[in-house]
């Protein structure tokens, strides 16, 4: 063979015959994510999570130290005097997590004077209610606080859930219980304050009434004597007693939003 046809057939070189065939793309299904609570997740934030648990949290800051403008109960009381050397007299007492507070008019108090006087007093005072004690209203808002010191554990918890992606198959039970404690401090309220404020100064016993949270009443006092006057008393609530109902309303949101279920609260199938 001449070498022109040897230059016109050249052989095969190595690379030429490694040569890789090109890979075809393949595309990868997304997969959605496994909303099953009863196991460890991936550990990724939840900035939805994470709010709503600050959220329920400062509802309980709020009630455990948001003093008289987060007062849970209200007591107005007006006298007005039959003889017309007195004017009416107004009391208006909120009932707050530590203490009450008393607007008064002076006159009923030590200094005298005209106009209003404001005070508070703490539920373990001796004079809590004018000369009496308040045991009961102690008993009641120290029971109270345990309750709300448990929401804002569960609050700060579901924050911390969010914030972190860490110990999120304990979620569903965490939102569960924080709807619950916010729903049993709710009706704890509005039925045992009333309760608990009769029997220590027995204001619905004198009026021969049964203990209410909403109340209006309207008497005669002292008939034929000197200081006959017409009574006026009402028992409402304050802005406090609705700051359960908003955390109720935060965690059954995240409840209906995530699909939360019984099984996934109690863990079985």
């Amino acid at each position: 063979m001449s070498d022109s046809e040897e230059n016109d057939n050249p052989e095969t070189t190595s690379e030429e015959n490694n040569e890789v065939p090109p890979v075809e793309s393949v595309e990868v299904p997304l997969v959605e994510p496994d909303n099953n609570y009863s196991k460890a997740t991936v550990q990724t934030s939840d900035d939805e999570l994470r709010n709503f648990g600050i959220g329920i949290a400062v509802c309980a800051i709020l009630l455990l130290y948001g003093g008289e403008t987060f007062a849970i109960w209200n007591l107005q009381i007006e006298q007005d005097f039959v003889d017309e050397d007195f004017e009416s007299w107004e009391f208006d007492i909120k009932f707050g997590t530590n203490e009450m507070y008393i607007e008064q008019p002076k006159a009923l108090t030590d200094e005298g004077g005209n106009g209003t006087d404001s005070d508070s007093k703490e539920y373990d005072d001796n004079d809590c209610s004018g000369s009496s004690d308040c045991d009961e209203m102690y008993d009641f808002f120290s029971n109270l606080k345990i309750l709300l010191y448990v929401l804002l554990i569960g609050g700060a918890f579901i924050a911390y859930m969010g914030n972190t992606g860490e110990k999120m198959e304990f979620a569903p039970r965490v939102i569960a219980g924080a709807a619950l404690v916010s729903v049993l401090i709710l009706l704890y309220i509005f039925f045992s304050l009333p309760a608990a404020y009769d029997e220590d100064t027995a204001f619905f016993d004198d009026m021969d009434e049964d203990p209410a949270f909403f109340s209006d009443n309207k008497e005669k006092t002292n008939e034929n004597t000197f200081f006959e006057a017409d009574v006026e008393s009402k028992t409402t609530f304050s802005l406090g007693f609705f700051i359960p109902l908003v955390s109720a309303g935060l965690a059954g949101y995240l409840i209906n939003a995530r699909g939360i279920k019984l099984e996934d609260i109690t863990g079985k199938k």
